[in-house]
């Protein structure tokens, strides 16, 4: 089954969606260097995804260009 991760990068006002199986996903790190970006842990759905990218209103809202490029400008689809 394929999960949904994404990944908040705060000081850079961007988010980036991700398939469990990306090698993102795979190497991740707590932080990413620094403690204000998080990941958020696997959602079923692109659904539930898009709902929580809606509440982080970021300006910069994508699907990785490795494991989800077809999904594009996320804040386009969100109305956002």
């Amino acid at each position: 089954m394929t999960t949904y991760w994404i990944y908040e990068d705060d000081p850079s006002d961007y988010l980036r969606v991700h398939v469990s199986s990306c090698r993102w996903v795979m190497n991740r790190k707590p932080s990413m260097d620094d403690p204000r970006n998080r990941w958020y842990d696997p959602f079923d759905t692109l659904e539930a995804v898009s709902n929580v990218a809606r509440g982080l209103r970021r300006k910069n809202a994508q699907g990785c260009e490795h494991c989800l490029p077809d999904l594009g400008d996320l804040n386009r689809h969100l109305g956002t």
